[in-house]
């Protein structure tokens, strides 16, 4: 029960509802060292477990792979607190969707994914990059049909160590907001900047950076 509800929440919203709901009251430090070694028995199942390179390879749909990285607040064994980076990746299968425009990104009917497995760690990029090995090898995954990060450099880094040439897709969201910010600084947020920046977005989703420095160099 304390896996399941830390599973979905901080240590310390964890310890509030298993408190309320459960009757079961136990401090945030414990509940972390609960999860801490949960994700050890988790670990350990999955890579002996073969169920699950089984169930990944009959899932329909084509192999993608998603990384991230995001800054988060550690309380360490001595009671210090520091910032680290926690890594995430996910692999998922899914079908190919109908044929759509640039222009419908965000209205296309897109496919769910028909099988996600998803890792985590508190870990540097080199210890990421085996993590992904490991998985790979555990989900029978060879090469990807595309990879969608948020353009830092140490993803790409690991997509190409770990699975050679593939296509690596910058998500829309983080290029949509590099656009954003740029406009602002070019009209200063004046009504021309939302036809730019919707004209530049369609351009980034149709033609890549090709297109991006065309429609730069003819603008100025």
């Amino acid at each position: 029960m304390v896996a399941r509800c830390v599973g979905q929440t901080s240590y310390e919203i964890a310890r509030g509802n298993l408190a309320e709901l459960c009757q079961i009251y136990l401090s945030a430090t414990t509940i972390g060292k609960i999860a801490e070694e949960t994700a050890g028995e988790i670990a350990e199942r999955l890579k002996n477990n073969p169920d699950v390179c089984r169930t990944f390879q009959q899932a329909k749909g084509e192999t993608e792979f998603y990384a991230d990285g995001a800054f988060v607040h550690i309380l360490n064994p001595d009671g210090t607190r520091r910032w680290g980076e926690f890594k995430l990746g996910a692999f998922s299968k899914r079908p190919c969707g109908p044929f759509a425009l640039a222009s419908e990104w965000a209205t296309r009917p897109f496919p769910k994914p028909t099988a996600v497995c998803a890792f985590a760690a508190m870990t540097d990029k080199e210890g990421f990059q085996e993590l992904c090995q490991q998985m790979r090898r555990t989900l029978g995954v060879g090469g990807v049909s595309s990879a969608l990060g948020d353009g830092a450099k140490w993803i790409w880094n690991v997509v190409r160590d770990v699975f050679g040439k593939t296509d690596e897709c910058l998500d829309i969201y983080h290029g949509a907001e590099h656009i954003s910010d740029c406009g602002k600084v070019l009209f200063g947020g004046a009504a021309e900047q939302k036809e730019w920046f919707e004209r530049m977005r369609n351009v980034l989703l149709s033609e890549g950076l090709s297109g991006m420095k065309r429609e730069w160099s003819c603008d100025w």
